[in-house]
């Protein structure tokens, strides 16, 4: 069993937006998001160099709006991670939470904390949706609401405590997509 206490911080809040997005977006997707980003940047700069070698004001006055929403999603694309990050800090420094101190207890039966909205004990069934990872700079624990809890290595006795903690976690958090039988 592990007592987790922590001050919230705008470093531990910056922490568990990356560690979020890290868990809800697959790679694939990131991928993906990344590549159309950079064709769609590569296209609209080609084709906006290009429109100013057009001597038509109609065709520039139509396309040039076009080409400069095209441009700006493709940096939005390829910016995803970065932008959604952005959000999550700047949509922190509002939050109730910011700058309290935050309880959870670590057990076998689950994780318990007033910052779960009951001392009851939450089972690890509830976070085991394929979101909720261990990673390196603490556990993210993921409803299947997506409500989540951040748990910091920071927050940890001991380098040795949140070595063992993580691999609990780790065990605990498995998910599979099979069956049971």
């Amino acid at each position: 069993m592990w007592d987790i206490v922590y001050t919230v911080t705008p470093e531990s809040w910056r922490q568990a937006a990356e560690a979020r997005y890290d868990a809800v977006v697959a790679r694939w997707r990131r991928a993906l998001f990344a590549v159309l980003g950079l064709l769609l940047l590569f296209v609209s700069s080609v084709a906006l160099t290009r429109l100013t070698r057009v001597e038509d004001p109609a065709v520039v006055k139509l396309l040039l709006p076009l080409l400069l929403l095209q441009f700006v999603c493709g940096l939005t694309l390829f910016g995803n991670r970065w932008l959604t990050i952005a959000i999550h800090r700047w949509a922190g420094r509002r939050h109730p939470n910011m700058g309290k101190e935050l309880r959870y207890t670590l057990s076998d039966e689950g994780i318990a904390g007033p910052p779960l909205g009951t001392e009851q004990v939450y089972p690890w069934q509830a976070f085991r949706n394929g979101k909720s990872r261990v990673a390196a700079k603490g556990i993210i624990l993921i409803h299947a609401s997506g409500v989540c809890h951040w748990l910091p290595a920071t927050a940890f006795a001991s380098p040795q405590d949140w070595q063992d903690a993580a691999a609990f976690a780790e065990n605990k958090l498995r998910f599979s997509k099979r069956s049971p039988t």
